[in-house]
């Protein structure tokens, strides 16, 4: 008598893990380890990282302080993906028209 796979005993079963945690793991896995990678070797890459993981640390420090939790992760990614859409104002404008610097 053939046997179901193990993905779908654990979706037969009505609990458990997703079957695709583990595919979902590898990628992510791999994506954090291909990131860390860059940054080791790119200087600018580096402090891109280093802000990044300040702004996700603040974050998670506000959602973790809130009463509403759910709440307070859905304005987080409502503020992230505001300034995605906003348009990056660079602090030392190129000097094309006129400056003779």
């Amino acid at each position: 008598m053939a046997t179901a796979p193990r993905k779908m005993q654990i979706m037969a079963d009505g609990g458990g893990r997703s079957p695709y945690i583990d595919d979902m793991s590898f990628l992510l896995r791999r994506f954090v380890s291909l990131a860390v990678r860059r940054a080791v070797f790119d200087p600018s890459v580096r402090e891109t990282a280093a802000k990044a993981a300040r702004g996700a640390y603040s974050e998670a420090k506000l959602i973790a302080g809130d009463k509403d939790r759910p709440r307070a992760a859905g304005r987080s990614v409502r503020r992230i993906l505001k300034s995605l859409q906003e348009p990056s104002v660079d602090p030392e404008p190129d000097r094309f028209e006129g400056d003779k610097n």
